[in-house]
């Protein structure tokens, strides 16, 4: 049987939250934010900015860190 569409949602958003949860290195040599403004519904129809940061530890490889719209 095929998940739904809620199920599905559930399951992504409990992954992404783990992720955004995970240990981070203390130290990082360069770090770029950004955000994008989506439109979400929570009762009506509102703008709200989704935000990205991108940290280059010193050891060279990128990580990622977002955070979903509240």
């Amino acid at each position: 049987m095929r998940p739904t569409c809620k199920e599905t949602i559930s399951r992504i958003t409990d992954k992404v939250i783990d992720w955004s949860h995970r240990p981070l290195d203390g130290v990082h040599a360069a770090v770029f934010i950004d955000a994008i403004v989506v439109k979400v519904r929570d009762g009506q129809v509102a703008n709200r900015p989704f935000y990205a940061a991108i940290g280059s530890p010193s050891h060279g490889h990128p990580l990622e860190q977002a955070s979903p719209p509240r």
